[in-house]
């Protein structure tokens, strides 16, 4: 019997499996449960299955955040100096990343669609894969943007991928997928190919309790809060050797959205001599929908 097999039975009560920070000791496995799940990870509805040295399970479902409620499988081989774990989950219809994450609920984040997704949990890196979390899916705005979907080539569904990392109980990501067809945006961005953008970002900060009745303070506590933003960006050539960072704002779903220019980088001309007192200098422009397209 091996002793993946055995650890793994060790862990499991009934159809149970309870896969705790120790089970496997040091190594990648520990690093991904402790940094998405904290002390242990939960799945239920599981039948190991050996085969020589490796075991799987298929058809289980997770009840841990942030992949609670979803279906998942998973694959547990030997590796160079520990075990290695990879756990594939599926998230149920109607999943958001607010559903994972309760930190994002109330955010627009709750209003994009989820759908044809995936999460792979790998306690290694290999071939495409990040040690940790990793998302594949389509991305789908939901009817608040029904307006803007034209800046969008009209795509009601994009797929984005790319690694999920987590401070405390915070998602940090940044998917971004380029759009196939230019989009005009008169009076001066025409021809413009812009890449989707979908980002959170865990922003640090610290929370110090109240005085105790002893006249003491316990130790101030880190807290982390997301930083999101949801856009278009692309490069504009303003000159033949200056070009500028734009970010078009989809974070409100409405029919006027913001266009930010950063201009920090430009160090010649009028804008420059404009913007120099500031570290950055933006430049912000109210957008509707031209009535001709």
């Amino acid at each position: 019997m091996s002793t993946i097999y055995s650890t793994l039975q060790s862990a499991l009560s009934g159809t149970t499996l309870t896969l705790q920070t120790t089970t496997f000791g040091p190594g990648g496995i520990q690093d991904v449960i402790t940094k998405y799940f904290g002390t242990q990870v939960v799945i239920t509805n599981v039948t190991l299955v050996q085969s020589g040295d490796n075991v799987s399970f298929a058809n289980a479902t997770i009840t841990s955040m942030p992949l609670n409620s979803m279906t998942v499988s998973a694959l547990f081989s030997p590796g160079s100096s520990d075990v290695v774990m990879q756990l594939n989950a599926t998230p149920p219809a109607g999943w958001s990343f607010a559903t994972g994450w309760p930190l994002l609920a109330g955010s627009w984040m709750q209003q994009i669609g989820i759908v044809n997704a995936s999460f792979v949990l790998s306690s290694i890196a290999a071939n495409s894969l990040n040690k940790g979390l990793n998302f594949n899916g389509s991305v789908i705005p939901g009817a608040g943007w029904a307006g803007v979907l034209w800046l969008i080539n009209g795509q009601g569904s994009i797929t984005m991928s790319g690694p999920v990392d987590q401070t405390g109980t915070v998602p940090g990501f940044s998917f971004t997928t380029a759009l196939g067809s230019p989009v005009n945006i008169p009076p001066f961005l025409n021809n413009q190919v812009f890449s989707l953008r979908m980002r959170c970002v865990a922003i640090s900060g610290t929370v110090k309790p109240p005085v105790l009745l002893s006249g003491t303070n316990d130790p101030v506590t880190p807290k982390f809060v997301p930083q999101i933003d949801f856009g278009l960006s692309a490069t504009f050539q303003l000159t033949h050797d200056i070009a500028l960072p734009i970010f078009v704002d989809l974070s409100t779903p409405q029919d006027t959205v913001s266009i930010t220019a950063d201009v920090t980088d430009i160090r010649h001309g009028g804008i420059y001599g404009f913007c120099k007192p500031v570290p950055r200098c933006e430049f912000r422009i109210g957008l509707a929908r031209p009535v001709n397209i």
